[in-house]
């Protein structure tokens, strides 16, 4: 569970650091470095109209923070570098809220400042206290009621794929004088062989 936790947070982690390259301030920037930055500040919940944002490869003076690889100010740049920060508080509740029955999904909702936001299918004042104590008392984080748990979805999905990850296969193999027709269903995940009778 810890190794997927770290790489939950990892993957998360790189996507909020996505960087578009070879832009510098007060030179011509290419349009798909301006696309690439309004691409960036709109995932992260950052103003990024067209003309906004071209702007901001100029200004030097207002948007000269180039920590994530587009034109920031110093106080984007510092709410930015937070967000991580609020990653690293709540991997532990993380660690916590997927290792529960009920534990529905969990996500950083970038368009409100990175803020946690816990799914579970209930008990949420439990979970509410549990989370808190595991990120440093912080209430900085939404807990939500969903319909149906991780579980619940995995086993309707595991039941769905199940059939369609069963490959039909079959082998042929000639040698002199005698020929061998073999045909069967792999699974995906296992190796064996399911005789088809053909």
């Amino acid at each position: 569970m810890r190794g997927y936790t770290r790489v939950v947070v990892a993957v998360m982690v790189a996507a909020m650091c996505w960087v578009p390259t070879g832009a510098n301030a007060g030179t011509d920037v290419a349009e798909s470095e301006i696309d690439r930055a309004i691409t960036f500040r709109e995932r992260l919940g950052l103003r990024a109209g067209d003309e906004f944002v071209a702007a901001t490869f100029g200004d030097v003076d207002r948007f000269g923070n180039q920590d994530w690889g587009v034109p920031l100010t110093d106080a984007e740049a510092a709410d930015l570098n937070h967000r991580v920060e609020i990653i690293g508080l709540f991997t532990q509740a993380v660690a916590y809220a997927m290792g529960q029955d009920d534990y529905a999904g969990m996500f950083y909702d970038q368009l409100d400042g990175g803020k946690p936001n816990f799914l579970f299918t209930g008990h949420s004042d439990r979970h509410v206290g549990d989370i808190r104590a595991l990120a440093n008392e912080s209430d900085d984080f939404v807990v939500h009621v969903a319909r149906h748990s991780m579980r619940e979805l995995e086993r309707v999905s595991d039941a769905i794929l199940g059939d369609a990850t069963m490959v039909t296969f079959c082998v042929r193999r000639w040698s002199v004088g005698s020929g061998m027709i073999v045909c069967g269903r792999r699974s995906a995940s296992s190796s064996r062989v399911v005789p088809s009778g053909r």
